[in-house]
């Protein structure tokens, strides 16, 4: 990603640290744009969808709330410099996309590492978006079963899963293998449809019966027509909040 198209929303509920966010911000990366300074977590909320920051950097504790909540409720994986006085908060914040976690009071140096990483992160996000569409879309796919290979529309898999250097193709009534890592194979499916419910696991959601959490309190998916229930990795349950798909 070219440096001039960073876009940062900065949010603090102590308007002299939010300032001093922007200021350091500002000195150390002067070609990025602050598109928002925003003090209440409705204002952050706001501005996260009106504006589609490239990334946030966000004081943890906020009056009443803390926006490692906000992060969670967010259909999006938006990376995330969290900074905090309390480093209790650190575990947590790293379940929520978070690429740095900066205790204050805050150093330049320090920052600078955080921001450093935030770089890191955009280009990978860059380079993996241009790949993406460098990939032809399909529609259908040949899947080894023993001897055979089998062809079946792409929207008749229920998931694919991992297996080692190959990747599993469940269907309804059957299954197969394609020759291909799982992370290859996510490159030419659409991310609407398709959804990384685990490091393992590319689930087709319109095969998807219900999602819900069991008695250890992990999110599990039921799915239209097979027995087996598949479990979603936490940092992944943002994908099941209330709404349309």
């Amino acid at each position: 990603m070219n440096s001039s198209n960073v876009r940062v929303l900065v949010a603090d509920d102590d308007v002299q640290q939010l300032e001093y966010l922007c200021s350091l911000v500002a000195r150390l990366r002067p070609d990025w744009s602050i598109v928002a300074r925003c003090t209440t977590p409705q204002e952050v909320s706001s501005q996260l969808t009106a504006l589609r920051p490239s990334f946030a950097l966000l004081d943890v504790q906020f009056s009443g709330s803390t926006s490692l909540e906000l992060v969670r409720n967010l259909r999006s994986e938006l990376p995330v410099i969290f900074v905090t006085g309390e480093a209790s908060f650190a575990a947590d914040a790293f379940t929520c996309n978070a690429v740095d976690f900066v205790v204050k009071p805050i150093r330049s140096a320090r920052l600078e590492q955080a921001l450093g990483k935030i770089e890191a992160q955009l280009s990978k996000l860059s380079n993996q978006e241009q790949e993406a569409a460098a990939v032809r879309p399909v529609s259908s796919i040949r899947i080894l079963r023993g001897q055979s290979l089998i062809w079946t529309m792409l929207s008749d898999v229920y998931y694919f899963s991992a297996e080692s250097k190959y990747t599993r193709v469940v269907l309804k009534d059957q299954e197969g293998l394609l020759r291909l890592g799982i992370g290859k194979v996510e490159k030419y499916l659409d991310p609407q449809q398709f959804w990384r419910i685990h490091r393992g696991i590319v689930l087709n959601v319109r095969h998807m019966a219900s999602a819900q959490r069991d008695e250890l309190g992990r999110m599990t998916i039921t799915l239209m027509g097979r027995k087996e229930t598949l479990f979603v990795a936490r940092p992944y349950e943002y994908l099941f909040r209330d709404g349309f798909l």
